[in-house]
């Protein structure tokens, strides 16, 4: 009688179930989605626009890296013609200085 209650589960050598069952599963996931949406807002990590796994999706990645590629390509043009642009301005202003200079020196 004096013998310690153990529940039968254990007298057979088996370990409690650690599963998150019962009502404390939505507690635990609700802070656990807490707990996520912190770190991400704490690390800058935006989630919008992604998919869960996505980082392992070869083909994908190689279609980002090419549209990002493709996207600082088209960029370095509009640079280029940019400057293009501001250096033809810049003759024309000096052949227009240089023709009022001469009309002065008539």
């Amino acid at each position: 009688r004096g013998a310690q209650q153990i529940p039968p589960t254990l007298r057979r050598g088996e370990q409690r179930p650690r599963g998150l069952g019962g009502r404390n599963a939505q507690a635990i996931e609700a802070r656990r989605e807490e707990r996520n949406t912190r770190l991400r807002d704490a690390f800058g990590i935006r989630s919008e626009g992604r998919r869960e796994g996505e980082a392992f999706d070869r083909e994908l990645q190689a279609a980002k890296k090419m549209e990002k590629q493709m996207e600082r390509e088209r960029a370095e043009r509009e640079a280029r013609k940019a400057e293009r642009r501001r250096v033809r301005e810049e003759r024309r202003e000096r052949r227009v200085k240089k023709k009022e200079e001469r009309r002065k020196e008539r």
